[in-house]
């Protein structure tokens, strides 16, 4: 289970990091309230500034499937980029062995993975995750629905950088996975 844990992890900032290095520019970007009717988004409050997937109406998220039972994981996430700034953020959700609606603790030893993931013009990505550090980072997962062709729910986390020294704040995360 480490090992899936610790692949969790990687995949989820991994994921995370290159969908914020592409993307649309969120000049334009709706309000954190708005949801589309179809598709994968995710929309959130980081550290009291409005996250959201949704580009002029458009989803700029990704969501995957794979294995079944314990094995199974899920991952949505999503990217947001400032053209102006060439600053991006993005949210990664991973889950592992959750098949089934429900409220679920997310941290270092549950082998699911909350990750906001930020970065700036010429400078290295900075992840807050909950799955680097064994204390102080924490999320909860509200899964409302989920069948074979989508998942949707409610999040929020406490991320810590990787030296676990900085911590990021993400609140009001709503989320769909429309899988592929």
């Amino acid at each position: 289970m480490k090992t899936i844990k610790r692949l969790s992890v990687v995949f989820a900032l991994i994921v995370a990091a290159t969908i914020s290095s592409c993307g649309g520019s969120n000049d334009d970007a709706a309000p954190a309230a708005s949801i589309p009717a179809n598709g994968t988004y995710i929309n959130a409050t980081a550290d009291g500034a409005a996250f959201t997937t949704v580009i002029m109406g458009q989803s700029a998220g990704v969501a995957l499937r794979s294995g079944t039972g314990a094995n199974s994981v899920i991952q949505v996430s999503g990217s947001s980029v400032n053209l102006a700034t060439f600053a991006s953020t993005s949210i990664a959700i991973n889950l592992v062995g959750i098949n089934a609606p429900g409220t679920y603790n997310v941290g270092y030893s549950s082998g699911s993975v909350l990750a906001y993931v930020t970065s700036a013009q010429g400078t290295s990505a900075i992840a807050y995750s909950t799955g680097l550090c064994s204390t102080g980072a924490t999320g909860t997962v509200t899964i409302s629905t989920l069948t074979t062709a989508k998942i949707e729910g409610t999040f929020s986390f406490s991320g810590k950088n990787d030296g676990c020294t900085v911590t990021k704040s993400v609140t009001a995360g709503q989320f769909r996975g429309v899988f592929n």
